[in-house]
C-alpha cells in the first residue's frame, strides 16, 4: 500500500499587538480574524520610540532640512521621538514644536526679544496680524495655533539646534503651508539650524524642499530629488480697486489722499493660481514734514512758502500705504513693493512715515533710510503728566478721569494741540484711546533719493 508523502508545513505565528487598554472578547475575535493576537500591557502608554542609526543622526546634523514621510500609522512619530531622545543623549540641543501650555497669555508676550524680533517671527509663521497679538492662544483657530507653536520653537532656536515638528502643516491650507515652508527655508539658512519635519502630506516634499527624506515605514534614507515649488511674486501697476480689496487690513482707515499711483503684488500660486498678495499707494506729500530737515537739510525749508511748496510737489512723493494679504506675509512682499516703486519712481525723492516702522522695518529692508521722529511737544507734556500721576500710557483709556482731574485737563489740552478734538462733544474716553495709541507708538520717517544720496549729511543746492 502506497504511503502518501509527508508535506512539511510552516507554522505562522500570529502577530502580537500590545495594548494598554482593556480589550473586549468581541474586539479580540475581530483581530484574530486577521491573524493578530492581542495582549494587554497595563504598563505601556504609548508606542516605543525607534532609535535612529548613527548614519541617520549624522545626516540630520549635516542637512538643513529633513522630511520624515509616510501615511498615518507608518511610524513617523516613533522615529521622531527616537531622534529627539538620541540627539539629546549626545548633547545636541533639540527644540520641539509642542502644544502651548500657557493659553491665557497674549501671544505677543509668549516671545522674548525686541519688538522687531517678535514681529519678524510672527510674520514668519503667518501671524503678522496685529489684532491677534493681544489675544491669548485659547482664542486662536486650530491653524493659527499650529503656526504659533512653530513660531515659538523657531524663535527660541539658536545656531546648531535641531528643531523637530510632528504633523507639520497638517491643519494648514496649502497656500499658508507654502508660505510657511518658504519662510522656514530662509530661517534655517539664516540661523544655521536643522529642521526635521514629519508629515503625511504628499506635497510637502515639494513645498519644504528637504535635502533628505526618511521613509516612515522602512527607515530608508534617500536624497530628495523633488523640485521645490516656489510661488513667484510679480509687481505691476494696479488700480484703486486692488487697494480697496485689501484696505480693511491696514491700521489706518480710509483711502490715502491725493494718490498718484497704485502698485500691486500678484502671487502666482501653484495651488490656487494668481492671487492679490499686496498693494502700495503713492500720494502727494504733506507740505509740513518737520523731519525732512534731517533727511535733506535746507532743501525744503525755503523762506518763500509758495516756492517751497512747488519744490516739494515737484520732487517728492510719499509711500502712503503698503498692505500685504495675511497668507502672503513673511515672503518679502512689502519690501518688494517698495523696491518695485524705487525701480521706477515718479520723482527724484521718496518719503514715507509709518507708526509701525519700529516693529516692521520693511522700508529699511527695501533700501530707504530711517529717521526717528522726535516726540512732539503735546505728547511730551501729556507723558509728563501721566508719569507724575503714575499712570502708564496703556492704562489711559481705562482711567476714570473723575479721579484724576490733572490728567483730564492735560488730555483735553493734548486734544486741542493735536487737533484731535473734532468737536466739543467728543467723548473723553475716545480722546484717551487716541492719545494712548499715539503715546505708545514710535513713528519712523523714511527717505530715499533716486541717485542714492539720501544721507542726512548730504546737502543739495537750492
Amino acid at each position: 500500500m502506497a504511503v502518501a508523502p509527508r508535506i512539511m508545513t510552516t507554522v505562522r505565528l500570529p502577530k502580537v499587538i500590545h495594548t494598554p487598554a482593556r480589550v473586549s472578547h468581541n474586539a479580540q475575535r475581530a483581530c484574530a480574524a486577521f491573524g493578530l493576537s492581542v495582549q494587554e500591557n497595563s504598563g505601556q502608554t504609548q508606542a516605543h520610540p525607534i532609535t535612529p542609526s548613527d548614519q541617520l543622526c549624522a545626516s540630520i546634523l549635516a542637512s538643513p532640512i529633513m522630511l520624515i514621510a509616510g501615511p498615518s500609522g507608518s511610524g513617523k512619530t516613533r522615529r521622531l521621538a527616537g531622534i529627539k531622545d538620541t540627539l539629546r543623549e549626545r548633547g545636541v540641543r533639540v527644540r520641539c514644536v509642542e502644544p502651548i501650555e500657557n493659553t491665557h497669555t497674549p501671544i505677543f508676550d509668549l516671545f522674548d526679544g525686541t519688538q522687531e524680533q517678535i514681529c519678524s517671527t510672527l510674520a514668519m509663521c503667518g501671524l503678522a496680524e496685529p489684532r491677534l497679538w493681544a489675544m491669548p492662544a485659547s482664542t486662536l483657530s486650530t491653524g493659527e495655533r499650529a503656526r504659533l507653536e512653530i513660531g515659538i520653537a523657531f524663535h527660541r532656536a539658536q545656531k546648531g539646534d535641531v528643531v523637530l515638528a510632528d504633523e507639520f502643516c497638517t491643519p494648514l491650507d496649502r497656500v499658508c503651508a507654502m508660505s510657511l515652508c518658504a519662510t522656514i527655508r530662509r530661517l534655517v539658512n539664516q540661523k544655521l539650524i536643522h529642521f526635521v519635519a514629519a508629515s503625511a502630506h504628499e506635497d510637502l516634499g515639494a513645498l519644504l524642499g528637504p535635502q533628505q527624506v526618511l521613509d516612515g515605514f522602512t527607515g530608508a534614507l534617500v536624497e530628495s530629488k523633488t523640485q521645490t515649488v516656489l510661488d513667484r511674486i510679480r509687481y505691476e501697476p494696479g488700480t484703486i480697486a486692488d487697494y480697496d480689496r485689501l484696505a480693511h487690513l491696514h491700521y489706518l482707515g480710509g483711502r490715502p489722499a491725493t494718490r498718484t499711483l497704485i502698485l500691486r503684488a500678484v502671487r502666482e500660486s501653484a495651488v490656487v493660481g494668481d492671487m492679490l498678495a499686496g498693494a502700495l499707494a503713492v500720494s502727494m506729500p504733506t507740505l509740513n514734514g518737520g523731519w525732512r530737515q534731517m533727511a535733506w537739510p535746507n532743501r525744503y525749508s525755503h523762506t518763500d512758502k509758495r516756492l517751497g511748496a512747488q519744490r516739494i510737489n515737484r520732487e517728492l512723493r510719499c509711500l502712503s500705504r503698503v498692505i500685504v494679504e495675511p497668507s502672503s506675509r513673511g515672503l518679502g512682499v512689502a519690501s518688494g513693493l517698495v523696491r518695485a516703486y524705487m525701480d521706477n519712481p515718479q520723482t527724484t525723492a521718496t518719503e514715507a512715515v509709518a507708526a509701525m516702522g519700529s516693529v516692521c522695518p520693511f522700508f529699511v529692508r527695501a533700501g530707504m533710510k530711517e529717521y526717528t521722529i522726535p516726540i512732539s511737544t503735546p505728547n511730551a507734556r501729556l507723558l509728563d503728566a501721566l508719569n507724575y500721576m503714575g499712570i502708564e500710557p496703556g492704562q489711559l483709556a481705562q482711567t476714570n478721569m473723575n479721579d484724576y482731574p490733572l490728567v483730564h485737563r492735560e488730555l483735553m489740552h493734548w486734544a486741542r494741540s493735536t487737533r484731535m478734538l473734532r468737536s466739543q462733544g467728543t467723548a473723553v474716553r475716545t480722546i484717551a484711546l487716541m492719545a494712548a495709541c499715539r503715546l505708545l507708538s514710535r513713528p519712523r520717517a523714511y527717505a530715499w533719493r533716486k541717485n542714492g544720496e539720501h544721507d542726512e549729511h548730504t546737502k543739495l543746492r537750492n
